[in-house]
């Protein structure tokens, strides 16, 4: 329900190149996780192995994934504002 509404409102570029980012991400951390699985106890292990186990990518990593959830609440919240 969100999706169509987004797209009318923002056209048709920019739900584009949001899915394409968004999706890309989704596919480097599933690749990340499929990969390192095997010998990490847990996602988070796996993600540092990918990363040779230095934190600091892993919280860059961490930050940029919580960041791209924003635009998403923001989306949201504006959209249930629409229909209220």
């Amino acid at each position: 329900m969100i999706l169509p509404t987004l797209g009318i409102m923002a056209g048709y570029l920019p739900s584009v190149w949001v899915t394409i980012i968004v999706g890309y991400l989704l596919y480097y951390t599933a690749q990340i996780i499929v990969t390192h699985l095997g010998q990490a106890k847990d996602i988070k292990h796996s993600i540092l192995a990918h990363f040779k186990n230095d934190y600091r990518y892993m919280i860059g990593y961490s930050m940029i994934i919580w960041f791209s959830m924003i635009p998403i609440l923001l989306t949201v919240f504006q959209t249930a504002c629409y229909q209220i």
